[in-house]
């Protein structure tokens, strides 16, 4: 995904359901970190990390508590490789 909205986050989530991805990767930027952090959930933890993503982000998927921090890109994949193609993608 391109597009950094919680709408768009959610749709890749539920892709991936439908798809049976094994994972997703998150990456956050993270003010003074280089470059963004990869977080990779698996397929059993998919329905809980959503719904903290709903809690925890606004819908331009900052991070409510501190808006310096934000998920700036997320895909779905079968493997962490995957994962990391496609993010390479979109964060170039």
């Amino acid at each position: 995904m391109t597009l950094s909205t919680l709408q768009n986050l959610q749709d890749c989530y539920e892709a991936a359901l439908k798809n049976n991805a094994s994972y997703i990767g998150i990456a956050v930027r993270i003010p003074n970190i280089d470059g963004a952090e990869v977080i990779i959930n698996k397929t059993s933890n998919f329905e809980e990390k959503m719904n903290y993503y709903q809690k925890a982000y606004d819908e331009n998927l900052k991070l409510k508590s501190n808006p310096d921090i934000q998920i700036v890109a997320f895909a779905s994949g079968n493997s962490f490789d995957d994962i990391e193609k496609h993010l390479k993608l979109i964060l170039q």
